[in-house]
């Protein structure tokens, strides 16, 4: 049997490696440890996801425990899309594996968004948790769940452990500890989440899977740190890549042409914010470091697979826009998915083209669980074919029409599409924007006249797509 296990997980290395797999065995399925402990697939894995908000793609780099205890042993995707950059619809996607334009999560605040959408479209009943329940799984969120979540006496259903953020807007004021609300204050939001989760795990019966959802606040404003912090990162400030400040924006839409350049006042406060940004990542970054050391120590690392992402990424003075979201430039869509677990190749990275609506039929297809007919992401594993060809050729991202606050108002809705190397962009006000990523990553040259007939095809297509029509338009067909 042992013999059967091994040559069956060596014949599936062998061919995803042959065709550039990035997570080679996660497939594997109905496989046993072998007596001699030298082979060990898990036929039901645990899911550990760690989620931080509004981290900008810049700042994984100083995340040293995530660096070396899942960046250096797991896959790097360089090429993910997140699908709608604002926190309800993008935790939405997540959740359900579907595009905003059919969850229906196009803001933040009802009625365009946030949680009284989430529960009036009954998503509440029907969401990768659910999923997960059914299929055996113990399941837990910690944190920050949905926007404008305010449930003060129930447990979402789906969920074992429930310790979820309560409050309007951005601000949470309490904490659905299941089904119990208690006082929360603000600048220990994030510890409290570190704190239970970490007692999840240690509590958790090594024979029963689990899926954790670990929701922290930072790196979004305030910037709660600790004050054992303060002289972290002293030296650190915003990059100043090409497109920091940007001289010229001729090219851009009226909201970037209309912003004036930064003033050196806005550019040292951006840096100040920078660094209290890292320092709340170091509450993150610690948790990594823990939780790691205490599924090895209960001798459930090697069945779990740790993910670590973003709701969404943000701009800090790129193209002249001041701090926040919502626009389809790298900075807001592109943040790299980090994967370690069993098989997934270590120290690597992946090209290939994966969005956050993947994620949850990716968790449900290692998990065993029934993924809906609904779901227009698909499981990662699925996009390698026999032929050692990437079929997903496009992915959407969306900012539909909801409720706008701050700078997001001056932003027109938009709908683009993201390829391998390029990534074309519509708005509503029928202007349009196109950047041959290969050779202008930075985004400095808009030039919507060189944009390929096949990206506008692909728009079309995808702009209304739901379920396999979604598969199909990514693939170009």
């Amino acid at each position: 049997m042992c013999a059967a296990v091994q040559a069956r997980l060596l014949n599936r290395r062998e061919f995803l490696g042959r065709a550039g797999a990035v997570l080679a065995g996660l497939s594997v399925v109905g496989a046993s440890s072998c007596r001699s402990g030298k082979v060990n697939v898990p036929t039901k894995p645990n899911v550990l996801f760690i989620l931080t908000d509004d981290e900008h793609p810049g700042q994984v780099e100083h995340m040293q425990r995530l660096k070396s205890h899942v960046i250096d042993q797991g896959t790097r995707f360089t090429n993910t899309v997140c699908t709608y950059p604002l926190c309800a619809p993008s935790r939405a996607t997540l959740l359900r594996g579907q595009y905003a334009h059919n969850t229906g999560q196009h803001g933040n605040d009802a009625p365009y968004g946030g949680f009284p959408v989430w529960k009036q479209k009954g998503h509440d009943e029907d969401n990768l948790a659910v999923w997960l329940k059914q299929a055996g799984y113990r399941t837990a969120l910690f944190g920050k769940f949905i926007n404008n979540y305010e449930e003060k006496d129930t447990i979402e259903p789906g969920w074992d452990r429930w310790y979820a953020f309560n409050g309007p807007k951005e601000g949470a004021t309490s904490v659905n500890d299941q089904g119990n609300t208690t006082p929360l204050h603000g600048p220990r939001a994030d510890d409290l989440v570190r704190d239970r989760a970490l007692e999840f795990l240690r509590s958790t019966p090594k024979d029963t899977p689990f899926f954790a959802w670990v929701g922290f606040s930072s790196p979004h404003t305030p910037y709660h740190y600790q004050g054992k912090y303060d002289n972290k990162f002293s030296g650190e400030g915003v990059p100043r890549t090409p497109a920091f400040n940007e001289a010229d924006v001729s090219d851009k839409l009226s909201y970037v042409k209309n912003a004036s350049p930064l003033s050196q006042g806005e550019i040292d406060k951006l840096d100040t914010n920078w660094r209290k940004a890292l320092r709340a990542l170091l509450t993150v970054d610690k948790f990594v470091g823990q939780a790691l050391a205490s599924l090895k120590d209960r001798g459930m690392l090697e069945s779990t697979y740790v993910v670590f992402y973003t709701d969404n990424g943000t701009h800090w003075g790129e193209h002249r826009l001041r701090s926040h979201k919502s626009t389809p430039y790298e900075t807001d869509i592109s943040f790299d998915l980090i994967v370690r677990g069993p098989g997934v190749p270590q120290g690597a990275t992946s090209s290939r083209l994966v969005g956050t609506h993947d994620f949850a039929p990716t968790v449900a297809g290692l998990a065993g669980a029934t993924v809906p007919s609904y779901v227009d992401g698909r499981s990662i594993v699925s996009l390698e074919d026999q032929n050692a060809k990437w079929s997903r050729r496009w992915i959407l991202s969306e900012h539909l029409k909801g409720g706008k606050e701050g700078n997001e108002a001056a932003i027109p809705e938009w709908r683009a599409v993201r390829g391998q190397d390029g990534k074309y962009v519509r708005y509503a006000t029928g202007e349009e924007e196109w950047y041959d990523l290969k050779k202008d990553p930075y985004e400095l040259n808009n030039d919507p006249s060189a944009a390929p007939q096949a990206y506008k095809d692909a728009l079309v297509r995808l702009e209304s797509c739901s379920g396999d029509s979604c598969k199909t338009a990514e693939n170009g067909l």
